[in-house]
């Protein structure tokens, strides 16, 4: 992990207006395609896609608003772009306070913070302007005064961008990785997601022609997943997904299982998360958060695919959602989640004891005791040709990798047969 790569991706791209359908959002793809050497999917805007429909780009030139009666500039939308709302209208009006502050958004909880208004890109019903503000700067305005609200925006067609990753296995089933470009202002909440799945892509091509091909999804929240499902290539051979957001903001690991709940990719993210960390949290299908697995993991799709990331976190959605908190441990801790991840499945197996009884295990230099000798008896009773080295590892919790060495010690010994992966067909997620 480089760090000071990871920064310079977050410096360039966080403070920018980076909403569904933007220049600066594209240019986030743009970026991620030139480092991972993936493709483009070019997606117009107005566009019907399984029902939604893609907004239109949306450009701002400029926003802020002035207290005329005293000459000064209350908030301006070159200082941060999360002090104007995504997506509003253009406004060009002097008002007086009381029916501007219908038009403000601030946090009274957090008064030091500007509050990130995303509604108006996703709500059809919803139109309208807004800026967002520090509730300090609120109390500061007069309200007497006359106030000018100018947003120089505008609404045109355009074209939305997805970045389309893929490295090859050997079988076409495949396991995607996503996250979102959007949120401006914010970096745990979508750019470090992006940034930790490029370094992820950057192992997985370290490693021998894997057995499963990956994928790597990158896109607006919601009208990304949805513009992939309707018209990105080989939708059928996705098998399992993982939902990447708020990888290292200081709070416990916390995953969402998958509609299905105990398919592979749950089990072998539980795996990963309890080898690696004491204190996680896990929770039913979209109930940590919910993001494109809505789509994915969604009606008449059924990919499994888990939201994996951590607790909400006192900075979200606000403007200290910045790289100065970004608990760089942390997102060290969830590399090597996520490594462990891909390594399970891609050694993932089936044993099948040749041998009756439980086995004299230390006569073949395996060291036995306490809890270690009760688990290992169920992940010998599960060795029956019928589960698979993830499903016992994470029912007998016997970690993954001291069952692998022991599965491969009893094999080598003539007392263990491992079949494919491959010839599994129970566990389609549906």
């Amino acid at each position: 992990m480089n760090i000071e790569k990871v920064k310079e991706f977050l410096e360039k791209h966080y403070m920018k207006n980076r909403a569904t359908v933007t220049d600066e959002s594209n240019e986030v793809i743009e970026d991620v395609v030139k480092r991972t050497g993936g493709k483009i999917i070019n997606i117009p805007t107005g566009k019907e896609c399984l029902n939604w429909i893609i907004p239109k780009k949306w450009t701002v030139h400029d926003a802020y608003i002035k207290d005329m009666t005293n000459n000064k500039i209350i908030v301006d939308f070159k200082d941060n772009p999360l002090h104007l709302w995504s997506y509003s209208d253009p406004v060009d009006k002097t008002i007086n306070f009381n029916e501007l502050e219908k038009h403000i958004l601030y946090r009274e909880k957090v008064p030091d913070r500007i509050p990130y208004h995303y509604a108006l890109q996703y709500d059809y019903s919803l139109n309208g302007w807004g800026f967002s503000m520090t509730y300090g700067q609120y109390l500061s305005m007069d309200r007497k005064a006359e106030y000018k609200a100018f947003i120089d925006s505008e609404f045109t067609d355009g074209t939305m961008q997805i970045a389309d990753t893929v490295i090859k296995g050997r079988h076409k089933d495949t396991v995607f990785f996503g996250a979102h470009n959007c949120h401006p202002g914010q970096v745990n909440d979508g750019l470090l997601n992006i940034v930790i799945l490029m370094d992820l892509f950057d192992f997985i091509k370290t490693m021998p022609k894997p057995n499963y091909t990956y994928r790597m999804i990158i896109g607006p929240e919601y009208f990304g997943g949805v513009a992939f499902l309707e018209h990105g290539e080989n939708i059928k051979d996705l098998k399992y997904g993982l939902y990447l957001d708020m990888v290292a903001n200081n709070k416990p690991v916390a995953f969402s299982r998958s509609y299905n709940s105990q398919s592979m990719i749950d089990k072998a993210v539980e795996i990963a998360v309890r080898t690696t960390v004491e204190n996680y949290t896990v929770k039913p299908y979209r109930e940590v958060w919910g993001n494109d697995e809505l789509f994915y993991d969604g009606p008449d799709f059924l990919v499994p695919t888990v939201g994996l990331g951590r607790e909400r976190y006192p900075e979200y959605h606000t403007s200290i959602d910045d790289i100065s908190h970004v608990n760089w441990f942390q997102y060290g801790e969830m590399q090597e989640i996520l490594k462990k991840i891909i390594l399970y499945m891609e050694n993932n197996c089936i044993p099948e004891r040749r041998y009756i009884g439980p086995a004299y295990l230390s006569r073949y230099g395996i060291k036995m005791g306490g809890e270690f000798s009760d688990n290992m008896q169920v992940a010998q009773i599960l060795m029956d040709g019928e589960n698979s080295l993830i499903d016992i590892s994470f029912k007998s919790k016997v970690p993954f990798e001291k069952l692998y060495e022991i599965v491969k010690e009893l094999e080598s010994n003539g007392l263990m047969e491992n079949k494919p992966i491959w010839s599994m067909k129970y566990d389609i997620g549906i």
